[in-house]
């Protein structure tokens, strides 16, 4: 896929700066075209006109607390700064189902006059595409303001006393792997990996969010997680790193992180034969470089999105912005678009019945 080509590109060439990256805006959107057409002056004062006084309510999808949440709260104290008449912005966490409550919410229910903006995770870019339940929405419809958070490479956390103590064992015998939902990231991973490597994991459901699932990890309660950041286990959880007793099976990446492997930690990419397969593994693992995407619902008219999408674009840009990430955070911030993620969505839909087909089988958990 050409996104994918493009993003491995980007990432290699930026992911060791540590610092905010910006890449180009491949295409525009309908929305956003026309919008430009009428001129900037006159769109920069009626979209002011509109949010000035307003309050703009942020859905997250995701819990109070960890990493999501000390992202957003950083992002939103800058991003209202930079809409046109400067609304304020006021944050409402609405999580289950990996997200995909709140995208149900946003996209269907909110009020679509650009007062309602929505953060999820990158999971949901492809749940429609792989027919997973309870998905009420068509993700090429959506309004993507851009993703300006990146998680850097994800991972297959594992407590060293659980059953499997590597990947290749892992293979062999169950291992329990916690996670919000169906449609969360450890989920989705699990029965990816189960599909096309073999991994026996068993998956435990009902967790909100990453700090409850890494607290079940310490207690006990499950063997393992998948998908989260090394950069943030590092960052917030080190002690465990350096106690022996956390330690990392596999990169669930399509970039290898050069520490990672010189550690050892071996690439799950590898451990996959079939060519399809591979197609499969590299879409999804693309999907985590989207990271955690903002937008609004279909129907916002067009200057307001086009002014939405600016913002974030200059937020993220801001030195302001910048400073505080860089001192707070664990994860370098890269921006993706929202004309890119529109690519990238185009770019799956163009698969070949056939790879669709299968994905969707390893998506749903039908294995048969």
């Amino acid at each position: 896929m050409e996104f994918l080509k493009r993003l491995t590109r980007n990432r290699t060439s930026k992911a060791s700066s540590g610092s905010i990256g910006r890449r180009t805006v491949m295409a525009a959107t309908a929305a956003t075209a026309m919008a430009l057409a009428m001129g900037p002056a006159a769109q920069a004062d009626e979209v002011a006109d509109f949010y000035a006084g307003k309050t703009v309510t942020l859905i997250t999808g995701f819990p109070p607390g960890g990493p999501a949440q000390a992202s957003l709260d950083v992002f939103i104290e800058h991003l209202q700064n930079h809409i046109p008449g400067n609304p304020q912005i006021v944050a409402r966490n609405m999580p289950g189902a990996g997200t995909l409550r709140a995208a149900n919410y946003v996209f269907n229910a909110a009020e679509k006059d650009g007062t309602v903006i929505g953060l999820f995770s990158a999971n949901i870019l492809l749940a429609h595409l792989w027919e997973q339940t309870g998905v009420e929405f068509d993700p090429r419809e959506v309004n993507w303001l851009g993703s300006p958070t990146r998680r850097p490479t994800a991972i297959a956390l594992f407590r060293t006393d659980a059953p499997a103590k590597t990947f290749e064992e892992a293979m062999q015998v169950e291992t329990n792997i916690g996670s919000s939902g169906a449609g969360a990231s450890s989920s989705v991973y699990a029965r990816l990996l189960n599909a096309t490597t073999g991994t026996k994991f068993n998956l435990v459901l009902g967790y909100e969010g990453n700090p409850r699932i890494l607290l079940a990890l310490e207690q006990g309660e499950i063997h393992g997680q998948l998908g989260y950041s090394w950069a943030s286990l590092k960052e917030r959880q080190g002690h465990l790193l350096d106690s022996g007793a956390w330690h990392v099976i596999a990169q669930l990446a399509i970039v290898p992180e050069p520490e990672l492997t010189e550690m050892g930690v071996p690439m799950a990419l590898d451990y996959v034969k079939d060519e399809m397969d591979k197609r499969i593994m590299r879409l999804v693992f693309g999907v985590e470089e989207m990271s955690r995407p903002y937008a609004l619902p279909p129907g916002v008219p067009a200057d307001r999105v086009a002014a939405l999408r600016q913002a974030v674009t200059d937020t993220v840009n801001d030195p302001a912005y910048i400073a505080v990430v860089q001192a707070k955070l664990p994860d370098p911030v890269f921006l993706t678009t929202g004309a890119e993620i529109d690519a990238f969505i185009a770019d799956a839909y163009s698969l070949p019945q056939e790879v669709i087909d299968n994905a969707i089988r390893i998506m749903s958990g039908d294995n048969g």
